[in-house]
């Protein structure tokens, strides 16, 4: 059985698959390290190599989920990012949350065609 190789990121480690292979080595299946809300040191599985996560990808995130926790706002474990993640995806935007960006689209300045 392979070891986790702990990563130049606190928190964030990975595995070599004993049979995947991507990019001409084993694909690497990354895990996420923190401690949730209740106090509880949790790894979770962030995704593989060959599904577009690399190392800073996967610290990114872990950095987002610990903001989350801190704040209490957001989605504050892995499993409710996925799941938020699905119904933003799911959902139509709305005005209400295009708004603010229309208004700062709205001065930009017009580029002029020739």
């Amino acid at each position: 059985m392979s070891r986790y190789v702990k990563s130049r990121f606190h928190g964030v480690s990975y595995k070599a698959h004993k049979k995947r292979v991507y990019a001409d080595k084993k694909d690497q299946r990354y895990y996420v390290e923190y401690t949730d809300r209740a106090g509880t040191i949790r790894r979770d599985v962030v995704g593989y190599a060959s599904q577009g996560w690399t190392v800073t990808k996967v610290h990114w995130l872990l950095r987002a989920l610990k903001q989350n926790i801190r704040t209490g706002a957001g989605p504050q474990s892995l499993e409710e990012w996925k799941e938020a993640e699905n119904t933003l995806t799911a959902s139509v935007i709305t005005w209400d949350w295009y708004q603010p960006y229309w208004q700062e689209i709205k001065k930009l300045p017009i580029l002029e065609r020739d």
